[in-house]
């Protein structure tokens, strides 16, 4: 739903996450639990098949985005290794505009993958005009769509706790999981 140019949750949207602290699609089948310290943002111009964002209330610049993208892929090892595909995540955030520098930190196959549905997470720092940010995705293809989480908080935020934000963002981040899809022809967004 938009209104004046800014992309708001649908009331379906935001009603699951509202009631739970919880957020599952059953239109692209995933769910993610954001921090309690987060609630459900908005974004001025939506640029994919589907997108949501949660923000802070306490820490700015502290946000986690969900995108759903249609690929010609079905899986991810068909895109590349994780290395491989850190390296393109790297490129892409290098050409953005303002961004000076970046530096992989980390790329790998997540050991908690679904059965043959491989999660690949691709962690990394971006330093430009905004300041000094840690970015660390959750990275799945499933049924020809690409599902990316992906949190980002200022280094100086994580530096300056004890600890529990870097803990509470990971235990965010390990909570985004994609599901079954038996009931749903999502091929039907590549026509």
């Amino acid at each position: 739903m938009t209104l004046s140019g800014i992309c708001l949750p649908t009331p379906a949207q935001a009603e699951p996450f509202l009631r739970t602290g919880s957020f599952r699609s059953n239109k692209y089948f995933y769910s993610f639990v954001p921090p309690a310290s987060c609630s459900l943002g908005n974004k001025p111009v939506q640029t994919h098949l589907d997108e949501i964002n949660f923000n802070s209330k306490t820490i700015q610049g502290y946000t986690y985005g969900i995108t759903i993208d249609p690929v010609r892929i079905n899986s991810l090892e068909e895109f590349g290794s994780p290395d491989e595909v850190g390296q393109k995540v790297i490129d892409a955030e290098a050409a953005r505009d303002g961004v000076t520098e970046v530096k992989l930190l980390s790329a790998k196959r997540m050991e908690k993958s679904l059965g043959s549905l491989s999660c690949y997470a691709i962690d990394y720092r971006s330093e430009g005009k905004r300041g000094v940010k840690i970015f660390n995705t959750r990275i799945y293809v499933k049924d020809g769509l690409l599902y990316v989480l992906t949190g980002q908080v200022k280094e100086s935020a994580i530096e300056d706790s004890d600890g529990t934000l870097r803990a509470e963002f990971e235990k965010a981040l390990d909570s985004f999981t994609v599901g079954q899809s038996d009931d749903h022809d999502q091929k039907s967004h590549l026509k």
